[in-house]
């Protein structure tokens, strides 16, 4: 397996979608758990339902032994988001769907077979939603395209490299995330008691129901604000992690090649981010590392 061939970029170049979706989002294979993902409805039969709000979930960091490392989990989870956006197809049966983009208009381009190859167009302009002038490509025309632009950049790789690193060393520190994020779950776990204490009060002790509704609702309030604070936290976090994987992935695979003479489908994957095209065919390839190479 080739340097620039991590585990994250094979889910990226075959798919996602054949996977099973609840492996790749199952917290337990990062060394996490999610507590009270169902509960028990009926204590006589043992009747239990999945979760949905009904009772609260307590998320629980490294409840055990990671099996992946977590910030490929992270990697992983934006990717399926990504892809889960309106208009982004699922399933990519060429190495370039979902990556060639019209500059005009901002439509995504599309395949189809043309006179025994394959062209890209604007998909908008082909369903009459605009009226961009864009051009029919052939697919050996951007993979030509695609060879040029990459030699472009190894040709001035030693520079480009340093820029990445200054990248991750500037935008992509997560430290102050993460003592935020410990800060607020050590608040968490304090309402969580004053929760436990408060139901183990009203268990032994006479007191009003109505004080008491009052009082648990307040620290359920509490409870939800500060897990809803974490979840955009951790949300930052992961964006910036799985930044900083892409970049690292960039800068291996630009350590490891030197110029290349023909088109390499899995070196398009785990390089590029997207290409806009111009309406005089010229082409804007935008690297994962950051670099932007017009052609």
């Amino acid at each position: 397996m080739h340097p620039w061939m991590h585990p994250f970029a094979l889910i990226c170049t075959h798919g996602a979608h054949r996977i099973n979706s609840s492996i790749l989002r199952n917290e337990k294979y990062k060394g996490d758990a999610l507590l009270q993902k169902t509960f028990r409805t009926d204590f006589l039969t043992k009747k239990s339902k999945i979760n949905e709000g009904e009772v609260p979930q307590y998320y629980v960091d490294h409840s055990h032994p990671a099996i992946i490392d977590p910030a490929l989990f992270d990697a992983v989870q934006m990717e399926m988001k990504r892809r889960a956006r309106p208009g982004h197809r699922n399933y990519t049966p060429h190495c370039f769907s979902g990556k060639i983009y019209c500059a005009e208009c901002g439509g995504m381009y599309g395949s189809k077979a043309w006179h025994g190859d394959i062209a890209w167009r604007c998909n908008a302009l082909h369903n009459g939603k605009t009226r961009c002038k864009t051009p029919v490509l052939r697919n050996s025309t951007v993979q030509d395209a695609f060879v040029v632009a990459f030699n472009r950049i190894i040709d001035q790789k030693d520079e480009i490299i340093r820029i990445c690193e200054d990248t991750i060393d500037e935008r992509c520190d997560t430290s102050r995330l993460e003592a935020e994020m410990a800060k607020l779950k050590t608040e968490l776990q304090y309402v969580s008691g004053l929760m436990e204490q408060s139901i183990h009060t009203n268990a032994r002790v006479a007191m009003g129901q109505e004080e008491y509704t009052q009082q648990f609702e307040e620290y359920e309030r509490q409870f939800k604000e500060i897990q809803d604070r974490i979840a955009a936290l951790d949300q930052e976090r992961a964006t910036m992690v799985a930044k900083m994987n892409g970049i690292r992935g960039y800068i291996a695979t630009l350590c490891s090649e030197d110029r290349i003479a023909g088109f390499n489908e899995a070196l398009w994957h785990n390089t590029v981010d997207r290409v806009w095209i111009k309406p005089d065919e010229a082409m804007r390839f935008e690297f994962k590392g950051g670099p932007v190479v017009e052609g």
